[in-house]
């Protein structure tokens, strides 16, 4: 069993954020450029190749990485990531020590996030709080089952993000096991989002248009009210609580 970190990026003109990423693993990259490029080396025994591409899209390129990985496991990663020492043996292991297990999510060291200390099987609440950069799966289980990242949604479409948990509910709705395991693997770097621009009107109606995808017009309604009470203390200086709920709402609308 071996792992491949799948690495999304733009504009890099060589292989240097394998260094910089601290990668001690199989790794493939995909470069949004203004060129298509494909190249390839070793680096300490490990195979690192990287496919320059002019597509646009966070969740295009995720889709480029999942039909070009390798790997037995995959992780997704992001170039604002500095990897662990022995990442990769602490996925191996998890993976081997739960053969019911077909995607795997991790912690992180995070600035503004802290999380959960136990091992524990994910549902679907668990899938709506998970980030990308968490999770790692068995890579025939998802081609198997046919599963790729909702193009519309993720940086670079407009929508917000989101798109990781689509992925893992549809996960769960096609029969995979979804489990957590605490062992940190990485530490995030990123101290803007690019798609997070605070919480505006838009940001409130993306976030509804998401929620209906992920949770139907009824589900998406009741979350609305329930993230406009629970979260009035993060953006309480940004906006008003009304403005929050009717823009979830008039997203969930959005045909």
């Amino acid at each position: 069993m071996n792992l491949e970190v799948l690495l999304s990026c733009m504009h890099q003109e060589d292989m240097s954020i394998a260094q910089r990423t601290h990668i001690q693993s199989d790794l493939l990259i995909i470069n949004q450029h203004d060129k298509c490029d494909f190249t390839e080396t070793i680096c300490d025994g490990h195979r690192i190749r990287m496919i320059s591409t002019t597509e646009r899209g966070l969740s295009r390129s995720r889709n480029m990485a999942l039909e070009n990985a390798c790997g037995d496991i995959c992780l997704i990663c992001d170039d604002d990531e500095f990897f662990e020492e022995g990442y990769a043996a602490a996925i191996i292991k998890a993976f081997e020590e739960m053969p019911e297990a077909d995607v795997i999510t991790f912690a992180l060291h995070h600035s503004w996030r802290k999380f959960p200390e136990q091992q524990k099987r994910l549902g679907y609440v668990g899938a709506l709080k998970t980030c990308s950069l968490q999770i790692a799966f068995r890579r025939e289980k998802i081609l198997e089952k046919n599963i790729r990242f909702d193009v519309e949604m993720g940086s670079g479409t407009g929508n917000g993000g989101g798109e990781e948990n689509i992925f893992l509910i549809d996960c769960l709705k096609r029969g995979l096991k979804l489990w957590y395991v605490p062992a940190v693997i990485a530490t995030v770097r990123q101290t803007t989002s690019q798609w997070f621009k605070g919480h505006t009107n838009q940001f409130f109606y993306d976030r509804g248009w998401v929620n209906r995808r992920l949770l139907g017009l009824f589900g998406a309604w009741l979350y609305a009210l329930q993230y406009s009470i629970m979260k009035y203390p993060n953006y309480k200086k940004e906006n008003s609580f009304w403005n929050a709920l009717y823009f979830q709402i008039a997203g969930t609308l959005r045909k």
